[in-house]
């Protein structure tokens, strides 16, 4: 898998709701590989904001990153923060879900 971590820092006077409704509106349809996104809200400053978005390889997430419509929605995205997001791509080198017996 293949993906990206984002380190984004929120403008002080958006609530960090808005910027979610924004993820989230982002991912209403499935994008063409797309398999996670995930967001993490830093506990010592809150208007520091981590996503990470996972996709089946590498082809799928720069497909996705070049596509006018990914553009858009990062746009809208970008009006709540402060600055440009500090990119990461990179490969899924390890991963481990605990999974409760039912």
């Amino acid at each position: 898998m293949w993906g990206t971590i984002a380190r984004m820092r929120l403008k002080p006077d958006v609530p960090e709701e808005y910027l979610m409704a924004q993820i989230n509106a982002a991912q209403t349809e499935r994008m063409d590989g797309w398999i996670e996104t995930d967001v993490y809200q830093s506990a010592e400053d809150p208007l520091e904001v981590w996503l990470i978005a996972m996709f089946d390889n590498e082809e799928s997430y720069r497909a996705n990153s070049e596509s006018k419509a990914q553009h858009s929605m990062f746009m809208m995205m970008r009006a709540c923060l402060d600055s440009d997001p500090e990119w990461h791509d990179a490969a899924r080198a390890f991963s481990k879900t605990y999974e409760q017996e039912v």
